[in-house]
């Protein structure tokens, strides 16, 4: 499974906030989620999309080093 997170400006005025459309598509070579699998992947996304997004710009534009967060508590 491939995750794209694809910003779109939603009001350019208002303090840079962008909305996120999540996007799950299929990779060749690997085999699907199941559909509880895929549930519980697309709450975990949904719930930390702006950290993800922090974090993966942190790693590879401004190439700091990022510390792997261990999820203890339920997200909802």
């Amino acid at each position: 499974m491939r995750l794209s997170l694809n910003g779109r400006q939603r009001n350019p005025g208002r303090c840079g906030r962008q909305e996120r459309e999540i996007l799950y598509t299929a990779v060749a070579g690997r085999a699907p989620l199941d559909n509880n699998e895929l549930r519980y992947f697309q709450e975990l996304v949904t719930a930390k999309a702006d950290e993800i997004v922090a974090k993966w710009i942190d790693f590879f534009v401004l190439h700091k080093s990022v510390s792997p967060e261990r999820i203890t508590k339920r997200l909802k």
